[in-house]
């Protein structure tokens, strides 16, 4: 069971499902959906059809393959986040002052610096400079030692549990458009009604018309559509590529390859209806506050021992951060420099 668990969390199997996902979106996209079996044999002839067609690339979206790879990104999400949630809550949380100046030393980033004056003064000085760079922290007297733990930008550690949880959220979002969502193509002659079972209304055609440049090449296809539900006429509006009429969940778009021969009488429509959209736009602006957290905010860490000696004080500082230790070895710097600016004199690091 490890062995199976370790291989959904890893993310080299993240790494392998996004690139099959990606490629069956382009596929998706090269290749057009939805036509009939006589449009993609004329396009493609029969036997690159019967290949698309075994592979389901007619219908990408809503393949088995495709469904079992979204399933499989979840279960891996969920693995990973199970095994790296509780560290990073640790981290995050965690308020660590038990500890003598002996482990400051052991960090990577540290200093000694001799403070002229007593505890307290050392004390209320490291607070005060800690509060200027934003620091968060907690004290404690340890062994008649002073031990303060101080930390900034601990969020930093949820950007990726916020990104991993706003992609559940565009799985899921994708899953609820894939069970009860479709896309499909719809015919419709001037004044001829067409009923649309998946809204339990009637559509009608009012008028259709293409807009032409002065070289003769079409500028624009436009129809004005009727929307009547229990036999009462409830919408209207003049549709156009990329200006969609919507009704009861249910998108009209108007087509942009229709036959100029057959006008003005036909018309036609492209028909979607996607319930998980709002959920997917949800995930992305979700995915975004992840990433720039994750980006932009570092967790820093710092660990500080306030020790007495005979008429002065030893303050012994050492940090850590998640990322860009050059920010931290700065910032601790700072603090340094405004520590003995008052009473210290210089350590060493």
């Amino acid at each position: 069971m490890r062995k199976i668990y370790n291989f959904l969390s890893s993310v080299k199997l993240a790494v392998a499902i996004f690139f099959l996902l990606a490629s069956g979106s382009i596929a998706g996209t090269l290749i057009e959906q939805g036509l009939s079996p006589e449009e993609y044999i004329t396009r493609y002839g029969e036997k690159w059809y019967r290949w698309i067609q075994a592979i389901r690339l007619t219908d990408v979206y809503h393949s088995w393959w495709f469904s079992g790879l979204l399933v499989l990104l979840a279960v891996n999400l969920a693995a990973c986040l199970s095994k790296r949630f509780p560290a990073i809550w640790r981290a995050y949380s965690a308020v660590d002052c038990d500890f003598t100046h002996n482990l400051v030393l052991n960090f990577k980033h540290h200093t000694l610096v001799p403070f002229r004056g007593g505890m307290e003064d050392a004390r209320r000085k490291v607070e005060s400079s800690l509060k200027e760079l934003k620091y968060k922290f907690w004290l404690e007297n340890n062994h008649g030692s002073i031990s303060m733990f101080a930390t900034k930008g601990a969020i930093g550690r949820l950007g990726p549990v916020i990104s991993h949880t706003s992609i559940f959220l565009i799985l899921i979002g994708a899953a609820i458009s894939s069970a009860v969502g479709f896309r499909s193509f719809l015919p419709i002659y001037e004044g001829v009604p067409v009923h649309v079972p998946e809204g339990n209304f009637t559509i009608v055609l009012d008028k259709f018309w293409i807009d032409y440049y002065e070289n003769g090449k079409v500028k624009d296809y436009f129809s004005t559509l009727t929307i009547i539900d229990n036999g009462k006429s409830v919408l209207k509006k003049t549709i156009q590529v990329n200006d969609p009429l919507k009704y009861k969940g249910i998108w009209f778009y108007q087509n942009g390859n229709v036959d100029a021969d057959t006008a003005p009488q036909y018309s036609g429509l492209l028909i979607a209806k996607d319930p998980g959209v709002n959920i997917v736009w949800a995930g992305s602006g979700l995915l975004m506050v992840g990433l720039l957290i994750s980006f932009f905010i570092f967790h820093r860490r710092l660990w500080i021992s306030i020790v007495p000696t005979e008429n002065s004080a030893l303050i012994y500082i050492g940090g850590i951060s998640n990322k860009d230790t050059t920010g931290l070895e700065t910032e601790m710097d700072r603090l340094i420099n405004d520590i003995q600016s008052v009473g210290g004199l210089r350590g060493a690091n």
